[in-house]
């Protein structure tokens, strides 16, 4: 039911952009009925739908849907959740609109400190972005302008949606500085970039905030000539821009057609791909000739060239050449990245057991590899903490590679996954006879682990009965199996996890405070995927390439 509410959203979301907003609607209303009503992925849905009623123009439904996330987001520790957080930037949109730019202003500043805290460098610099906008209207311009130069110096690096919206909100306040051309070239970038992502939203979020705040001031300064330092200022931020886009061949290319439309020459991109239908083969035909300057700019498919019409005119043959050079250096750039993010992508294979090079290892998840390698040869307890599925029990496994304890049994044991009035016996074990259907001796999972690291996945689930042995055991070590006169001695390690705020279940009585800082002696919390976006990439690779073995169908 997760899954198909999940797809049911993916949909809703490219129906979102590119603008079939009642299609939209009625996918994440499908969505909302199939999952729990306080799960972040009901509270996501909630989001997308307020953006969207308020896109309609229906600010009432908008507000509305933000309060049921404020509802579901009420503690002062759900402040941080990834959905609450990006929540925000929806309410911004409602207090611009509603002309209140001082409470958007005040909840920009909250949004950054919650940004910074969280380290969600998307939401950082969005908020920023915003708040360069609000000050621009509430005409505090040299602020503005230091929070929008401050952006500048780390955008190169962001999705090229945040490239878009940097250059609406420096458009924008270049028009209001009476900077008319540059403005103009700036918005007409962010235009490109979004109609090139086929973002139809951002399309039009573009247009009605470029027309609303600065059409009047270009249309009277649309016959303006360009003095030389701006053409020279302009030059610089379109060799800035290909250097962003390095790698987006499809930007790369429209930006390299407009440069050249300001030399006088006329360029089209032409695609040769197996999969381009016959309108496409036709258009392109249409558009370009054998006779045309080529410059290549992805060789594998789809095929993108650069078609400019022969002249022989030396300059046009000098512009050419000169392209060909930046386009040259761009797919050097590309490849040295791509390098670098495989580089950093993998575990070193020196520094990792064999069996962890099926798994990848980078950005926050690396940082933890790190630190767990440096605590795993103190024999304390480990607690790792993050929601389902983000690599608790693979961190779990490297704490146990990296000890001293590496050639022992590592066992895992899901404490979720046993009912409970029969948890104490497969942790402990018992004697033969001890109750009804004890047939024969059972060790236990603790004796099963002897010498080695028992890792006891969703600790949180044990209850309260059957804490008080466990933590005596944590204590001495020692357990006392169901039917067994005297207690034994028992080497193992203890890794646990959980998807649980234990803290929280330990003010509301659900877990014993004395076993918690026992079980909490290093913490390694594991941010959700959602949030290791940089980890997303190498994932899906690793999960094609073991599916293409799997039935082998090569790499």
């Amino acid at each position: 039911m997760v899954q198909r509410s999940v797809a049911c959203s993916n949909l809703g979301y490219t129906f979102y952009v590119t603008g079939h907003w009642d299609d939209a609607v009625r996918c994440y209303e499908q969505a909302l009925e199939m999952v729990y009503p306080n799960s972040d992925h009901f509270t996501g849905a909630l989001d997308t739908l307020a953006n969207i009623r308020f896109e309609q123009g229906k600010l009432t439904e908008c507000e509305d849907l933000l309060k049921r996330i404020e509802h579901v987001t009420c503690s002062d520790t759900s402040l941080t959740r990834y959905v609450y957080r990006h929540s925000m930037l929806t309410r911004v949109k409602v207090l611009t609109h509603r002309g209140d730019f001082r409470g958007a202003l005040a909840l920009l500043e909250k949004s950054i400190g919650v940004a910074e805290h969280s380290q969600d460098k998307w939401l950082l610099t969005s908020a920023l972005l915003n708040k360069a906008d609000i000050l621009r209207r509430l005409s505090e311009t040299e602020t503005a302008t230091d929070v929008i130069e401050a952006v500048g110096q780390q955008i190169s690096t962001e999705p090229p949606e945040l490239f878009a919206t940097y250059q609406r909100v420096l458009a924008c306040a270049l028009a209001v500085k009476g900077e008319h051309q540059s403005a103009k070239i700036h918005f007409e970038r962010a235009h490109r970039i979004c109609f090139a992502l086929g973002h139809s939203q951002g399309v039009a979020d573009l247009r009605r905030e470029w027309h609303a705040t600065t059409a009047a001031i270009i249309e009277s300064a649309e016959n303006m000539p360009s003095t030389s330092s701006q053409l020279v200022g302009g030059a610089l931020e379109c060799i800035a821009a290909l250097i962003s886009y390095a790698g987006r061949w499809h930007l790369v290319g429209l930006e390299l057609i407009r440069m050249l439309s300001d030399c006088g020459l006329t360029a089209v991109l032409v695609t040769d791909s197996a999969n381009a239908d016959e309108k496409t083969r036709a258009s392109t035909a249409s558009t370009s000739s054998t006779a045309d300057w080529r410059i290549n700019l992805q060789s594998e498919e789809p095929v993108l060239e650069l078609a400019i019409p022969r002249s022989s005119d030396v300059v046009s043959g000098a512009v050419v050449n000169a392209l060909r050079t930046i386009v040259g250096a761009l797919k050097a750039l590309d490849g040295a990245r791509l390098e670098t993010e495989q580089r950093s992508a993998l575990w070193p294979m020196d520094e990792l057991p064999s069996k962890h090079d099926q798994f990848v290892v980078s950005g926050h998840f690396r940082d933890l590899m790190a630190f767990a390698q440096r605590v795993a040869r103190a024999n304390v307890n480990v607690l790792i903490t993050g929601e389902s599925g983000t690599g608790k029990e693979i961190l779990a496994h490297a704490v146990h590679d990296f000890s001293d304890r590496a050639v022992k049994p590592f066992v895992p044991f899901n404490c979720a996954a046993i009912p409970p009035h029969l948890l104490e016996s497969q942790l402990f074990g018992y004697r033969r006879g001890a109750f009804t259907g004890a047939d024969k001796n059972y060790e236990g999972v603790i004796r099963s682990a002897r010498g080695g690291t028992l890792f006891l996945d969703e600790i949180g689930e044990l209850s309260l009965d059957l804490q008080p042995k466990f933590l005596r055991f944590l204590e001495s070590g020692e357990i006392s199996p169901l039917g067994e006169p005297i207690s034994s001695l028992v080497d193992v390690r203890i890794v646990a996890a959980t998807n649980r705020n234990l803290e929280d279940s330990v003010r509301d009585g659900l877990f014993r405070e004395d076993l918690f800082y026992r079980v909490n002696v290093v913490r390694l919390a594991l941010k959700p995927l959602r949030e290791r976006r940089d980890e997303i990439p190498q994932l899906v690779e690793q999960f094609v390439a073991r599916a293409a073995k799997d039935f082998n169908k090569g790499h």
